[in-house]
């Protein structure tokens, strides 16, 4: 169990990150371990067109977990660039995360603090799922 305050500096601040071409294809979803329940497809083909227009976004984070890389931060991002039929596309694997729980930390860590606001229902349901995973909803947002 992860105590108080340990949290952002267990997941957040991470020294161990790489950055790696990945083919779009390898990128995983583990919907049960990631904050968003759906895809808002105004908001990919938004982030597609203003890529044409030359608009720099951030990487898209991702881990390594068990052989698979799996998406950590960046869902819309990685839409765009399948919008604009991109095959590669560039990420920052976080080398720090071992399991699926410390993924679902992280990726609730940065869609707390950038990109589209999390729902009503989204934010219901990560306080659900941190409760079973017995963490403070309040320490995620440090």
């Amino acid at each position: 169990m992860v105590r108080s305050g340990q949290v952002y500096k267990k997941y957040g601040k991470v020294n161990k990150m790489q950055n790696k071409l990945l083919k779009i294809s390898e990128v995983k979803e583990n919907v049960e371990f990631y904050p968003r329940m759906r895809y808002d497809w105004q908001t990919g083909y938004q982030y597609a067109m203003a890529m044409k227009s030359g608009a720099v976004f951030p990487l898209i984070e991702v881990v390594f977990i068990n052989n698979n890389y799996y998406l950590v931060d960046g869902k819309h991002r990685l839409e765009a660039y399948k919008l604009n039929k991109e095959n590669y596309i560039q990420a920052t694997i976080n080398n720090k995360i071992k399991t699926f729980e410390e993924l679902y930390i992280r990726a609730i860590q940065t869609n707390i603090i950038h990109g589209k606001q999390l729902t009503t229902q989204e934010k219901v349901r990560i306080a659900l799922k941190l409760k079973d995973f017995k963490i403070d909803v309040g320490e995620i947002s440090k």
